[in-house]
């Protein structure tokens, strides 16, 4: 019998015989997927996917209603910043950004009297680079071992790729006053944000989040013809030390302060390079990585240099 031209013989599946499935090892860190657990094209679940870990959810009792939140965009934790070691230099650097507002008038997202150093990103001043707060020597301990295993919690929580090398891309500090506030805003091109609260005094205002959801609400029976102001806005209480993680593209804001004493801010956005990108530059630029990738993860393409 004849094979028609570009067949090739199929073997028929064995049911008697239970075979090892192909294992596609993704990382080291990560259990060995197997075929029988990926998931196709297609909208059928694959064969196992009780490897998966279920939502969290707190105990339901009685008839009560819980949040079980699959696809959380927002995680807090905390770190101690020990602000009075720091104060004055973050004093020293919102000065000089005070000299530059007046010279400028530039116009910033701090607003009613708030002041941001990111003004002088990539500033040089008296003949010197200014420094980011995430390079200072009293930051080095959260910089480089706290934060790096934070974020490679974030990086599997919300599935981002392992062939790409995230870095800190830039750093600053707010100070907001009594009246001050951030208006609302996102930051492009990063990937993780930061808001690490050095000092926060009571009644200075909270961390505000608008709902990314927002556009689906035109088809929903809201209570008005109009959207109510404020309402798709939520309002997430913070402390002296905490520190919220989220997504770029979420639009946040702060409160304005109702206090006397000033509170300080220090953001931090976390941006990436493809590992092949990174591999090709990496004698070439000053980017330090969070975490040194494994490149014989990748392929031979990023192992082998010629």
């Amino acid at each position: 019998m004849k094979k028609a031209r570009g067949f090739k013989q199929i073997t028929p599946i064995d049911s008697s015989k239970e075979k090892e499935k192909e294992e596609i090892n993704l990382d080291d860190e990560f259990a060995k997927v197997k075929t029988e657990e990926v998931f196709s094209n297609t909208v059928i679940p694959p064969l196992k996917t009780s490897h998966h870990p279920s939502v969290p959810c707190s105990p339901v009792r009685s008839d009560e209603m819980v949040d079980l939140n699959p696809f959380p965009y927002l995680y807090k934790s905390t770190y101690d910043f020990k602000f009075d070691t720091i104060k004055q230099r973050i004093l020293d650097d919102i000065n000089k950004t005070k000299s530059v507002v007046e010279q400028t008038g530039i116009i910033t997202p701090e607003k009613e009297g708030g002041y941001t150093t990111v003004l002088l990103s990539n500033a040089e001043i008296n003949g010197q680079m200014w420094s980011p707060p995430h390079t200072w020597p009293e930051f080095f301990n959260f910089t480089n071992i706290w934060l790096p295993q934070k974020i490679k919690q974030l990086w599997k929580f919300w599935n981002l790729s392992d062939f790409v090398v995230p870095f800190i891309g830039e750093s600053w500090i707010n100070e907001h006053s009594y009246g001050s506030f951030t208006e609302g805003h996102h930051h492009q091109n990063s990937q993780v944000s930061l808001s690490c609260y050095l000092n926060v005094p009571k009644d200075s205002g909270r961390f505000m989040v608008k709902d990314p959801m927002e556009i689906y609400n035109y088809s929903r029976p809201l209570d008005h013809n109009h959207e109510q102001v404020g309402g798709s806005w939520r309002y997430i209480g913070v402390d002296t030390n905490d520190v919220i993680f989220f997504p770029g593209f979420l639009e946040h804001q702060t409160e304005r302060s109702e206090s006397n004493e000033k509170r300080y801010i220090m953001s931090i956005n976390i941006n990436y390079l493809h590992a092949a990108a990174y591999e090709h530059l990496r004698d070439k630029t000053i980017l330090k990585p969070l975490w040194e990738p494994n490149f014989s993860n990748y392929g031979p393409s990023l192992v082998d240099k010629p």
